[in-house]
């Protein structure tokens, strides 16, 4: 990206609330000195009628794949005896503060958690209290192992891009865009024609690849995306 020393213009698209969050995190590392910060949420988190209070959880693991799962449990089951394994510190986080205990983090990913969870012995059921999006379906990834999956909430696509967001595409203020799901990637290419020139920042291939021309750059935590901003910036 042959941009030199000045700002370039970075693109958050996650909800409202993790939007804000990640806006927050980035501005207290300093980031916002080498971008412009562009907030365009594509996704609205949803709660999916459920009643986990009904649900025979007694002596089972649970695992959480976001903190949306976490918040959404807590809300309808007062349980917090079972161990839980969380992908993430934000997930970790939100556990912790609904009382949880017994906690372990995989700081990767999902597909981290599901290649630990393989190789542990076959005694333990699992409960994956998760999204109607998954990019691991624990239920159907772990074969030898009983584990059901039940489903809190859904993100709903944004409907179309805010017009300063817009406009800040047809001024070419935008360099970079940062995607954590393929529904969030799906969703930006359905609103948008992408420029050629910007930079996908994304947390997988697979996500990526809805946008197969441009040039990215894989990231498997927030410590390791604010690295690769500050190498983004600094390249000629």
């Amino acid at each position: 990206m042959k941009k030199g020393k000045r700002k370039l213009g970075l693109l958050l698209t996650r909800p409202l609330e993790d939007t804000m969050a990640l806006a927050r995190r980035l501005r207290h590392q300093g980031v916002h000195h080498s971008f412009d910060l562009y907030l365009q949420p594509l996704l609205c988190i949803k709660e999916l009628p459920s009643s986990t209070s009904k649900t025979s959880i007694e002596g089972k693991d649970l695992i959480f794949t976001s903190r949306h799962g976490v918040s959404f449990f807590a809300k309808q089951n007062p349980c917090r005896m079972n161990a839980v394994w969380c992908v993430g510190h934000k997930t970790a986080q939100e556990a912790r503060k609904h009382g949880f205990k017994r906690i372990t983090i995989v700081k990767e990913n999902a597909r981290s958690l599901r290649e630990l969870l393989f190789k542990r012995d076959a005694l333990t059921d699992y409960i994956h209290f998760s999204g109607a999006d998954v990019s691991v379906d624990f239920e159907k990834e772990l074969p030898s192992r009983q584990c059901q999956r039940i489903l809190l909430y859904e993100s709903v696509a944004a409907q179309e891009l805010r017009p300063t967001i817009k406009k800040a595409f047809n001024q070419q203020c935008i360099d970079v865009v940062i995607l954590f799901s393929k529904k969030t990637a799906v969703t930006l290419s359905s609103h948008i024609d992408l420029p050629q020139r910007i930079h996908i920042l994304s947390l997988s291939q697979t996500i990526a690849n809805v946008f197969p021309t441009h040039t990215s750059s894989l990231f498997s935590n927030d410590n390791d995306m604010v690295n690769k901003l500050k190498t983004l910036h600094e390249e000629p």
